[in-house]
């Protein structure tokens, strides 16, 4: 036995104790460092000394077990017994603790200690004494071995246990590094410091390189070898060595030692040094920075730049007459020189009068600069000398005339420019009106094609035609109302900006200006081509959608129009560059202009124009909308089966064209941001008679949306939704009267496109929710009635309070509406259900306070709010039975607990009475066999008071 444990023991540890050891150094410690046999004498003495413990104390229990048996066989007997119930219970109890039991050996232990006396607590703390002593040598040899390490030295491989470490001699290396860079003081650069370094680096020439080198070892005789030169290091103290080295030259800088016998060995140093050298300084004249001729009496400004790469000492202005050697010098003021700055930029003054010259001499200047290198001396540099040329009263009143000439001309020149800025714009406004007729042709293809599509509804054919012809009318005023504007309002503006003597250059800046205007509406015009290649594609994919209902054909429909809006927004943003300036004129060529308005449909739109109906184009706007709102009003009620598939085809065409409608609406509004602007250039008549056609607009669009909101929809969630958008209508429609009265009619646009906004998405949304509304009918008449108890109703709740916030408003009101019935049976069953329970338990009755019957006040007014169409407000109630469900549910639950508990304090008592374990009779574990038989063998032998409270309380345990 004792072998058997021994064997066990040594392996088990042996294994566990070295794999630990040998994985932490592999990982830890550098390939350099071995384990030497030290370490493994002192892990096997740790190894040893645990095992020789363990061993000791299994043998000393056995020991005291016979011993205790020879003493009193009845309580060994006992301790048997428990020790083996204590294992039983932790090998067959799931989730049974071993605190009980570990309580019970410790407090066997302490008996065992008591009745061996002192003799058994010797050996223990013998063996403890033993085992701190060895711990301690292995303290000792770890220390020697880390000491090893840090500083170098290979590990010995004495066989030994007390033997010590080796040191044999070995090479130096340098250990650590540090560098200390000084520039020179002119330089003004801070002083670095570098660790470690074996890379690149640069220092300015004249830099003062402090080294100080620790080395692994102590050696005789240490020195830097330089690119130029060799110099000895000086000790600091035992392995670490400084020498101060200037930089001049670039090169790699190492060390070499030299020991007593003469040998020399090269270490390891900085790879490399970039020596840089200080350049020479740069001055230049910035001002005039050219040769000039002038009076005895004038004066010249002179500007000037000086750059260096470090402070500068001093700068002069020199100057002399050509032809002699004299030069004087002027100092320059140097600001701030201290600070490092390598760019100064001055001014200085050169007064002719002081200089005693004569008329026809010529005087040569120029700027000088020196800087402060102390290496080499300081520098110096020079800038492009230039010539003064004395001239006489004549010549300079010749200078000036031509000077005066040459300002006329670039005058001229700049006028020409700033017409050039004027005209280019009405290419721009060209274009555009070549970009709406396109349009409204496409326009016009689609409407006709829905007449195609419709010839058996004459009433849609009708409706249809009467939005096409009032479309074309309204579309044609706005664009003739711009040009009219154009045409009669802008050559006074043009006049108030240009000169009386500019006539002359008129007639030659027409000519180049009309091809100017020719060469811009060519280059809009491929835009305009590409737009109507795309719609007629758009034309034919619809054609094939219609016969084949193919997903690649939708995906590429839609993809389509995203291209037109594109090409389209584009066309946009050209338009709004026309409105955004201000200034055009009659400059524009007649003949021009007629070829961008041309057509015989257009006579109509130029005369509404010609009266400044500009106004129209905006009522025009939002009558469409509601003549569409009402159109698709009229689709959107419940269809037959027969006109579903033909009126998806008709709301999504009339989609596209409410999304084209949209656009035009806000190129038209920015066409009267640009003419409203125009306007106010005309004088304060113009701008009332702008807020008269505003206002008239205005009372327009409150007729339109009265109409709006009269039109009847069969569906109460459509007319949730109809009345929102009605009363957003009003309420814009009060916002814009409010600023026409305090004269913003600039705020007019901003106030009108969130609701043209609103109005697409409205009509999208209509659309869409025809086909839900359809769905749903047919599913309400389909649909079953399901019990749903207490559980059920539970759920249903914390799904409808959980995600109503998520869901749309018209989902709720659907689901609602499909399940008010169910919900109210479901109701009354959890009413009268907790009513029966009080009936037939008189004593829960007390835990149900508030009763069910205060539900179906919260349901009824939840009920309420829903019908209303008040979906947030019916969350509240719904939260309130939930609380009350909930309330009831612990209730219920801590009552069931508390009769558990005094069941079970009444089984225990009972249990006490006869002194005897009463065993379970039914247990679904297997593993519950054996312990019933352990327990029944125990109560047939006599136990201890002890034992018998330790089984009781594991026992109730196991029940609990």
């Amino acid at each position: 036995m004792f072998a058997q444990d021994l064997f066990e023991v040594t392996v088990r540890t042996s294994l566990w104790f070295f794999g630990v050891v040998w994985v932490l150094s592999a990982a830890l410690l550098p390939t350099s460092v071995r384990i030497a046999d030290e370490l493994v004498v002192a892990l096997w003495t740790g190894s040893v000394a645990l095992i020789i413990l363990r061993t000791f104390r299994q043998r000393s229990e056995q020991r005291e077990l016979r011993w205790l048996e020879a003493r009193n066989p009845e309580f060994a007997g006992y301790l048997v017994n428990a020790h083996a119930f204590s294992g039983l219970l932790l090998e067959h109890v799931p989730g049974f603790s071993s605190t009980l039991i570990r309580r019970h050996l410790e407090e066997t232990d302490t008996r065992l200690a008591k009745a061996q006396g002192f003799h058994g607590v010797a050996r223990r703390r013998t063996l403890r004494a033993i085992l701190a002593v060895l711990l301690v040598i292995d303290l000792f040899y770890i220390k020697a071995l880390g000491t090893a390490v840090v500083e170098g030295r290979p590990l010995g491989r004495s066989p030994f246990l007390f033997a010590t470490l080796q040191r044999p001699e070995v090479a130096p290396r340098v250990l650590d590094l540090d560098l200390l860079l000084s520039p020179p003081d002119y330089s003004g650069l801070p002083t670095r410091r570098l660790s470690n370094t074996d890379g690149n680096f640069s220092a300015l020439r004249g830099t003062v390189a402090t080294l100080r080198v620790h080395l692994t070892v102590a050696v005789e005789h240490l020195g830097i070898v330089l690119p130029d030169q060799f110099l000895d290091c000086t000790r600091t103290s035992e392995r670490e060595y400084e020498i101060a080295v200037p930089v001049n030259t670039s090169g790699p800088y190492h060390f070499r030692t030299t020991d007593a016998e003469g040998g020399e060995t090269v270490l390891d140093g900085i790879r490399k040094i970039n020596v840089i050298p200080d350049l020479p300084p740069s001055a230049s004249i910035t001002f005039p920075a050219k040769d000039l001729e002038l009076k005895r009496g004038d004066s010249l400004e002179i500007a000037y730049s000086l750059e260096d790469d470090f402070p500068l000492q001093r700068a002069w202005l020199v100057h002399g007459k050509v032809g002699q050697q004299d030069r004087a010098k002027h100092s320059l003021s140097l600001d701030d020189v201290s600070n490092g700055r390598s760019r100064i930029e001055g001014r200085t003054t050169l007064h002719l009068r002081e200089l005693e010259l004569e008329d026809g001499d010529r005087l040569e200047y120029a700027v000088e600069v020196e800087d402060r290198d102390a290496l080499s001396g300081p520098k110096t540099s020079s800038s492009t000398v230039y010539t003064i040329t004395v001239g006489t009263l004549d010549e300079t009143i010749e200078r000036h005339l031509a000077e005066q000439q040459r300002l006329r001309d670039m005058l001229v020149d700049q006028l020409g420019g700033a017409l050039n800025a004027l005209i280019e714009p009405s290419a721009v406004l060209g274009a555009t009106m070549r970009s709406q007729l396109e349009r409204l042709t496409a326009i016009e293809q689609v409407l006709l094609g829905l007449l195609s599509s419709q010839a058996e509804d004459e009433v849609f054919s009708e409706a249809v035609t009467e939005v096409f012809e009032t479309m074309t009318d309204r579309l044609r005023l706005v664009r003739d109302r711009l040009s009219s504007r154009i045409e009669a309002g802008l050559w006074t503006v043009v006049r108030m900006g240009l000169p009386e003597d500019i006539g002359e250059y008129e007639r030659d800046i027409l000519a180049v200006e009309q091809v100017r205007i020719d060469a811009a509406g060519e280059s809009v015009q491929d835009l305009i081509e590409r737009i109507h290649a795309m719609r007629e594609r758009l034309s034919t994919l619809v054609q094939r959608y219609r016969t084949e209902r193919s997903k690649a054909l939708l995906d590429e429909i839609e993809r389509l129009i995203k291209q037109l809006v594109s090409s389209m927004r584009k066309v946009q943003e050209r338009f709004a560059e026309v409105a955004r300036h201000e200034r055009l004129d009659e400059l524009i060529n007649r003949e021009a202009l007629e070829r961008h308005t041309r057509g015989d449909d257009l006579e109509d739109l130029q005369r509404r124009l010609r009266e400044g109906d500009v106004d129209g184009a905006l009522e025009a706007a939002d009558r469409y909308f509601a003549e569409l709102s009402t159109m698709l009003d009229e689709l959107s009620q419940p269809l037959d089966a027969e006109g579903q598939e033909s009126s998806d085809r008709l709301i999504e065409r009339l989609g596209r064209f409410a999304e084209e409608l949209t656009v035009l609406s806000r190129e038209q509004r920015e066409v009267h941001d640009g003419t409203e602007r125009l306007a106010q250039l005309d004088g304060q008549a113009s701008s009332d008679r702008l807020a008269e056609s505003i206002q008239e607009a205005l009372l327009a669009l409150g007729e339109a949306i009265e109409a709006f909101g009269a039109e009847p929809l069969a569906h109460r969630t459509l007319q949730t939704r109809h009345r929102e958008m009605f009363w957003k209508l009003r309420r814009g429609q009060a916002r814009m009267q409010e600023v026409v009265r305090r004269q913003e009619l600039y705020q007019i646009p901003v106030l009108a496109e969130p609701l043209l906004v609103e109005l697409r998405e409205y009509g999208t949304w209509l659309s869409t929710e025809m086909a839900n509304v359809a769905q749903a009918s047919q599913a309400q008449h389909e649909s079953e009635r399901t019990q749903v108890r207490l559980a059920a109703l539970l759920a249903l709740f914390e799904k409808q309070t959980g995600s109503g916030h998520g869901l749309s408003e018209q989902r709720r009101v659907k689901e609602f509406e499909a399940r008010q019935e169910q919900l109210a049976e479901d109701h009354q069953d959890l009413v009268t259900g907790f009513e029966q329970m009080v009936a037939e338990e008189p004593a829960v009755g007390a835990f149900l306070a508030p009763g069910p019957s205060s539900w179906s006040g919260d349901f009824d007014q939840a009920q309420r709010y829903f019908e209303e169409g008040r979906l947030e407000d019916a969350l509240v109630p719904q939260r309130a039975i939930l609380e009350n469900i909930g309330s009831l549910l612990e209730k219920l639950d801590q009552a069931k607990k508390g009769a558990k508990e005094k069941l079970g304090r009444g089984q225990r008592r009972r249990t006490s009475i006869g002194k005897q374990v009463r065993i379970p009779e039914k247990t679904e574990d297997k593993r519950g066999e054996a312990l019933r038989k352990e327990l029944a063998d125990a109560q047939r032998e006599p136990v201890p008071a002890r034992y018998e409270q330790l089984i009781r309380k594991y026992f109730e345990r196991i029940v609990r």
